[in-house]
């Protein structure tokens, strides 16, 4: 029997590196950007994935975009099929990488949604992030994207960052929601091993600090629904694709670094870009156990304000969920249908998630 199943495709290039990234990513150069291409073909075909059971497709990085306009295009021939079948194609923009031809390109082949890489709207800040662009730049881009049909799109915050005071954050989003988007993810500034950041001994804002921060965000965006801790959309724009993650379902991932859980199996590609760039792919196949398929349903689920369905918990792992939840009860919402952390209590939810981990242990 096919499933239906989602698609990610790792790009690692950039134009600039960011002081707070540790994904997998290098320098764009032209002749890198085709070499790599030439591979992703390649692992596409070995997949042998059916386009005809395609849920959702996302390009991410790195920066997409920092291919040319030509380069974009090949991207997009590869993948026609898959994108011409899917309900839902997104593409992660820098905005020093995007222009009207590349938005054109992104119309003629159905890519239907744009997560830009805002970050902050204080040129200060930008620099201090290492972003190569300025935000007067933002908000031509979003009607350049409107008036090519794209309407579905999202812009990433950062909060959290030590120069920043809740008037500056409350100013992010208030020019946030002038945009007239509709999605925003924000994320807390997390200071990464391998990052400028690092090497310059910077540290992460405290736990109250975070917390002030987290709840001036919830208040000032409660006409949207606050659907995953981070992810806030206006109804019927949450993102299909990353739901796909967080309801643990089927997604084949391809490019340097991609990870994908596929047919019961979880698929990890190499770290190694210049391997890759060789022709080299390096697919670990790994076999997931009971316990790792139940453990990461639950952690991914308990992110979601729909929290675990406890039906679809008993369909999947044939058992009840009756773990021993006292320990953490003040912090949850358990009915016959469903069990969710209650909201306010979001932002300590990894600590939640370690207990429930201890009871599968038990």
């Amino acid at each position: 029997m096919n499933k239906k199943y989602s698609l990610y495709i790792h790009i690692p290039f950039c134009q600039t590196i960011c002081s707070y990234c540790d994904f997998c990513k290098v320098y764009y150069q032209e002749e890198w950007a085709d070499k790599y291409l030439i591979t992703l073909e390649k692992e596409l075909k070995e997949a042998k994935l059916n386009p005809k059971y395609i849920r959702t497709v996302y390009f991410g990085g790195g920066t997409p975009t920092s291919f040319s306009l030509l380069q974009l295009r090949k991207l997009f021939v590869i993948f026609k099929e898959y994108l011409f079948n899917s309900i839902e194609n997104t593409i992660e923009v820098n905005p020093e990488t995007i222009n009207l031809n590349k938005i054109q390109l992104l119309k003629e082949f159905k890519i239907n949604r744009v997560s830009l890489g805002v970050q902050t709207f204080d040129d200060v800040t930008l620099k201090y992030l290492n972003r190569n662009h300025h935000s007067e730049d933002i908000e031509p881009i979003i009607k350049q994207l409107k008036d090519n049909d794209i309407n579905n799109i999202s812009i990433d915050l950062i909060y959290g960052y030590p120069q920043q005071s809740l008037s500056s954050l409350q100013n992010d989003i208030a020019k946030a929601l002038k945009l007239d988007i509709k999605h925003i993810s924000l994320y807390p500034l997390t200071i990464e091993k391998n990052t400028i950041l690092n090497n310059l001994k910077v540290k992460s804002s405290s736990s109250d600090s975070l917390y002030k921060k987290y709840n001036l965000i919830k208040e000032r965006l409660k006409e949207f629904n606050h659907y995953e801790i981070s992810n806030f959309a206006l109804k019927g724009y949450e993102s299909k694709h990353n739901l796909v993650y967080w309801r643990y379902q089927e997604y084949y991932a391809l490019g340097p670094s991609a990870v994908g859980i596929y047919q019961g199996f979880r698929y990890e590609n190499s770290k190694n870009v210049m391997q890759y760039l060789r022709g080299n792919i390096k697919k670990i196949k790994t076999l997931l156990t009971s316990y790792d398929k139940e453990f990461e349903y639950i952690m991914l689920n308990l992110r979601l304000k729909s929290g675990i369905k406890l039906n679809e918990y008993k369909r999947l792992f044939k058992k009840d969920f009756n773990y021993d939840l006292s320990r953490i009860k003040k912090f949850i919402n358990k009915s016959q249908r469903r069990i969710c952390v209650k909201s306010k209590y979001w932002y300590i939810i990894n600590s939640i998630i370690v207990e429930i981990v201890r009871s599968l242990e038990k």
